[in-house]
C-alpha cells in the first residue's frame, strides 16, 4: 500500500519533469466536473482503469493521477490509498471477455464449471449464468485475478426443472450477464 500523498508526490515529480526537446506544453486548468468530483477536495477512482484516480480541488476540478507499479486506487472511505488489486473494488461497466465450456451431469441434472473471464471494471458485481431456456443456473461475484482480468465461476445448484425442456436449453449453451450491464456472453455445455 502507498498513501495518496506519496502517490501525488510521485505524480507531481513526473509532471514537473522537463518535457522532451521540441515539445510544446500548454497548462490548462480542467473544467469543473461534478460527475467525477462528488465532493470538493476528494479522491476518486477512475472507473475505466482502477490504476488511475482523480484528485479534486475545491472548485470540483479533477486532475488525473496514477498509482505506482501495479497498485490500484482504493477509494474506500476508511482507506483511500493505492493498494493491492485484491483489496480494491473496481467500478464501471466492464463486460465479459470469454467463457469456458461447462459440463452437464445427468443425474442429478447439474451444470458444473460455469465460468466467465471478465474485464476488471466489474470486480464485486453479481454475475448471472442462465440457460438458453432462461433457467437461472447460478450466480457468482466477480473477483480480480490480475490487473487486467476478473473471473466468476459457479456450479448450478438444486433441481433444474422439467428435464426435457431444461435439457434442450442446456445443450444449446449458457448466457452470462453482469448486473447493470446490458451486454451478454455465451458459453457451451458438454454432456458428461
Amino acid at each position: 500500500m502507498i498513501t495518496v500523498a506519496a502517490c501525488l508526490a510521485l505524480t507531481a515529480a513526473a509532471l514537473t519533469a522537463a518535457p522532451p526537446a521540441g515539445a510544446v506544453s500548454k497548462a490548462v486548468a480542467p473544467a469543473p466536473d461534478p460527475s467525477i468530483c462528488k465532493m470538493a477536495g476528494g479522491y476518486y477512482q477512475n472507473h475505466l482503469d482502477p490504476q488511475y484516480f482523480y484528485t479534486c480541488d475545491l472548485a470540483y476540478r479533477p486532475t488525473l493521477a496514477k498509482c505506482p507499479g501495479d497498485l490500484w486506487f482504493n477509494e474506500d472511505p476508511d482507506v483511500v490509498v493505492c493498494d493491492l488489486p485484491e483489496n480494491v473494488r473496481a467500478y464501471g461497466t466492464g463486460g465479459t471477455v470469454a467463457t469456458q465450456q461447462a459440463r452437464l451431469r445427468k443425474l442429478p441434472l447439474k451444470v458444473i464449471g460455469l465460468s466467465a473471464t471478465l474485464n476488471p471494471g466489474i470486480v464485486g458485481e453479481k454475475v448471472t449464468f442462465t440457460s438458453y431456456g432462461n433457467v437461472t443456473l447460478c450466480t457468482a461475484t466477480a473477483v480480480a485475478i490480475s490487473r487486467d482480468k476478473a473471473t466468476a465461476t459457479c456450479d448450478s445448484q438444486g433441481a433444474l426443472g422439467d428435464l426435457g425442456a431444461t435439457l434442450d436449453g442446456l445443450l444449446r449453451g449458457y448466457k452470462v450477464t453482469v448486473a447493470n450491464d446490458p451486454r451478454t456472453a455465451t458459453g457451451t455445455i458438454a454432456l458428461l
